[in-house]
């Protein structure tokens, strides 16, 4: 039988029909298996990340699980965490992050944190457990109070080097909830990604929208947020910072011997580290897991390849406002040319990416990784890295990655 989650969340296609993954029913059955996992006497945090789908998927979680929320309207999935850590309290965001708008999700969290995998094994028992979803039952709603709201951006405004308000910016908030954030601390700034369908065209996912726009302007930084504001690319003198290459940065930055990231980084990222005596610690992709191990190795910033990166002094999920300011602040507490000389240490190895798509229902047949691996990992390019496959934890694909030391 698939498994309906991953990393505490679940994802699919929701466009009006009967046969859509996440359909009224499916979505009901969750809503009473979250309230059977986590008790039915809790209050919840309740957000949604503004997808056309986002409020009624809203609506019919929470009449389903007969649950009394606290409910933030439109918001990004680091509001929600934050929001979850400051009540200590179980929460929903209603997003699926990265993908368009067609795609729906609920990702559970618990005290500011990704529900542990223990709790997601019973909260997929608890919803298979459940032969139909019942739609009506009694919820009760309160609005967010306003010092939570507050709260949040006060914990970024914390970040913000004084310097950086006189600084040139441009952000692309790819249509998500990131806009009212970014309107808030810099309004002067100009904002692309505004209005629209959420990740159509912008966004993180197409960091070649923002770079386009900030070769002609020439700001001192640009960021690409995706659609819930985890993620964030970062244009800088004309070269965009994307994951592993923003990872090798600020683990330069903060001075670590040693660094968590996941099976997906670029081979290129370990090789430039190990030259510099750096140890990189790679773990399974998906936030929980690599927050998991820093905690362990008590190291303070880890991240993944896809622009989430995380900070054990900040919150339980990637902040990619965080992350963009904690950035700034660290270029202008250096002198000019400081991240130049990090960057020129950094040797990518070029990749080419495949997404094999696989329909839904036969994706849990690919049992293991290492059943794939075994036809394509044989063949070496370099002496350091071989092919890598993986299944996506969002989408239903199979991720192959292909190295080689040039572009070619």
């Amino acid at each position: 039988m698939n498994k309906l989650f991953s990393g505490g969340a679940v994802r699919g296609e929701r466009i009006g029909k009967e046969t859509d993954f996440l359909n009224d029913e499916r979505i009901a059955r969750i809503g009473g298996g979250w309230a059977g996992t986590i008790g039915r006497d809790r209050l919840n945090i309740i957000i949604d990340d503004g997808r056309t789908t986002g409020p009624e998927v809203r609506e019919i979680f929470k009449s389903s699980s007969g649950l009394e929320f606290i409910d933030g309207g439109k918001a990004t999935t680091p509001q929600g965490f934050f929001y979850s850590m400051q009540t200590q309290l179980p929460g929903v965001v209603v997003s699926a992050s990265h993908c368009d708008d067609s795609t729906a999700g609920l990702k559970f969290l618990d005290k500011g944190q990704h529900i542990t995998e223990e709790l997601e094994e019973r909260l997929e028992e608890n919803v298979r457990r459940a032969a139909n979803g019942q739609i009506g039952k009694e919820s009760k709603s309160h609005s967010l109070p306003n010092e939570l709201y507050e709260g949040y951006f006060k914990t970024l405004e914390n970040v913000i080097h004084p310097n950086a308000k006189k600084m040139k910016f441009i952000f692309d908030c790819a249509n998500g909830p990131a806009r009212e954030v970014t309107e808030r601390l810099f309004p002067d700034s100009k904002i692309i990604g505004k209005y629209g369908l959420i990740n159509d065209g912008v966004g993180a996912n197409y960091p070649e929208h923002l770079a386009d726009i900030c070769d002609r302007e020439r700001p001192d930084f640009g960021f690409s947020f995706d659609g819930d504001a985890d993620r964030v690319a970062v244009w800088y003198k004309g070269r965009m910072l994307l994951g592993d290459e923003f990872i090798f940065l600020a683990t330069l930055l903060l001075e670590q011997d040693k660094v968590v990231i996941t099976e997906s980084s670029n081979g290129g990222l370990t090789n430039s580290l190990k030259k510099l005596g750096i140890q990189t610690i790679p773990v399974k992709v998906g936030e929980r897991n690599i927050l998991t191990r820093m905690q362990q190795e008590g190291t303070e910033f880890g991240g993944e390849h896809s622009g989430h990166f995380l900070f054990n002094s900040h919150l339980g999920c990637s902040d990619g406002m965080y992350t963009a300011m904690w950035l700034v602040s660290q270029y202008l507490e250096r002198d000019p040319n400081a991240f130049d000389r990090i960057l020129d240490q950094y040797q990518p190895l070029y990749k080419k990416e495949l997404n094999v798509e696989i329909p839904r229902e036969a994706k849990q047949k690919v049992e293991t990784d290492d059943k794939l691996l075994s036809v394509i990992s044989f063949y070496n390019f370099t002496s350091n890295t071989t092919v890598k496959g993986r299944k996506s934890n969002t989408e239903s694909k199979y991720r192959v990655q292909i190295p080689s030391p040039s572009r070619e």
